[in-house]
């Protein structure tokens, strides 16, 4: 089986400039796709069909579990609106609007619209369906559409995060936190250590006050900072720049890591997030969204919450997708074919990340969505013709033939050097 992770070191550059438009927060420069976050909408339009999960795990709303298998606690979930692999997309929307857009705006373009750098004035009617949701600092403060956070880590026993509140209309959605301006500044070493002993003292006092506990006998804050010192003294001149942020709405649980500096493989800069909440839950009433960071630190951004439809509605566009797909184009070994009749000019679609090694003497190709392969139609009937070859494969021959010309070459002068002598 192919996980959704097989795409790891396989993915052409194009990949991983197509999802960070859309900011899948899963996504590392070394794996471009990993888990798609889960969001709904993004992962039917690039075709995946078949899930396979633990048992029960959260999955976007359109994979269910149909067959029930259990296998060492792993399932297959699958879903009804996956795309196929060559669509014939309604709308044609610029890349210089496709951009001014949000991050879910753009996943929900992607699902009845081709995103093209020729201008455009049409727009997806999906994406018209993405609404804002209510946020606020608290359940009875002023509801707006954008707040700005600022946390700095202290001693708490109750949460901390922000409120939501949803209407009647988004029920059938799934929520997508968007943070933008992340900014974080670690604590330094001597605020850390006080930090870890406030936290320690505070732990022994909500001991104390509750009669149930189990007393900390061998409470010393004085031990305590001496062993802090020993365990921490080696990273007292790093600047570590990394955390974990963990999200909580209700039952589903999320975690974004910003890699530190001295993750060279893995790091990258996150001024901006776009994290699945999962699916909306209470309408009408102000629900939490806990926010919990690993590091000590202060930690600000602006805050707003959008709702991509899941339910009827994407259903609706997605099986209009499927229904209206070419069904003679097909991918071969190296070459895609087949035939495709249109009433007017448009450009045939496909999930196949965009290289520099497709080639077609027939018909033009160009970059869609941020990173993918498209092909420009004509009116009447398209003769689909389009071969892939490696890059610079031919180049990388004449250089080996060369290569072994001189290799022989030098062998010969090495060997009449040594038998004149």
């Amino acid at each position: 089986l192919n996980s959704v992770g097989s795409y790891w070191s396989l993915q052409p550059v194009s990949t991983s400039n197509a999802l960070r438009l859309v900011a899948t927060q899963t996504s590392t420069p070394n794996d471009a796709i990993n888990t798609l976050d889960n969001r709904n909408v993004l992962s039917n339009v690039l075709g995946i069909k078949t899930r396979i999960d633990t048992l029960g795990a959260p999955q976007p709303a359109s994979y269910i579990n149909k067959n029930g298998l259990n296998i060492a606690n792993y399932t297959s979930y699958v879903s009804a609106n996956s795309y196929p692999l060559f669509t014939l997309p309604k709308y044609q929307v610029s890349l210089a609007n496709y951009r001014k857009l949000s991050a879910t705006q753009r996943e929900a373009t992607l699902a009845d619209s081709v995103v093209t750098s020729k201008p455009s004035k049409q727009r997806s009617a999906f994406a018209k369906q993405v609404s804002a949701v209510a946020v606020a600092t608290d359940s009875t403060g002023k509801w707006q559409d954008k707040i700005h956070y600022r946390y700095a880590t202290h001693a708490s026993t109750l949460p901390d995060g922000f409120y939501i509140k949803l209407a009647k209309a988004q029920k059938q959605t799934e929520l997508h936190l968007e943070l933008t301006n992340i900014k974080y500044v670690p604590y330094s070493f001597r605020r850390q250590k006080q930090q870890a002993l406030a936290n320690y003292r505070f732990t022994q006092n909500q001991t104390l006050a509750n009669p149930q506990s189990t007393v900390n006998n061998q409470f010393n804050p004085h031990a305590y900072t001496y062993t802090w010192l020993k365990q921490h003294a080696v990273n007292a001149f790093d600047q570590n720049t990394g955390y974990t942020m963990t999200t909580t709405y209700g039952t589903n649980e999320n975690r974004v890591t910003q890699t530190s500096q001295s993750n060279l493989s893995f790091y990258q800069k996150r001024d901006h997030l776009t994290i699945n909440l999962g699916t909306a839950q209470t309408i009408k009433l102000a629900d939490l969204v806990a926010l919990n960071f690993s590091q000590p630190g202060t930690y600000s951004f602006d805050i707003s919450v959008q709702a991509i439809p899941v339910g009827a509605s994407f259903d609706k566009v997605a099986q209009t997708a499927i229904a209206t797909a070419p069904k003679s184009v097909q991918l071969k070994k190296d070459a895609i074919t087949g035939n495709v009749t249109v009433k007017k000019s448009r450009i045939l679609a496909s999930s196949i990340p965009y290289n520099h090694g497709w080639h077609s003497k027939t018909n033009q190709l160009v970059e869609i969505n941020g990173g993918f392969l498209g092909i420009k139609l004509h009116r009447g009937t398209n003769q689909i013709k389009v071969t892939y070859t490696s890059p610079n494969v031919y180049l990388g021959l004449w250089s080996a033939v060369i290569g072994a010309i001189i290799l022989v070459s030098f062998i010969f002068w090495q060997y009449k050097s040594q038998h004149k002598h």
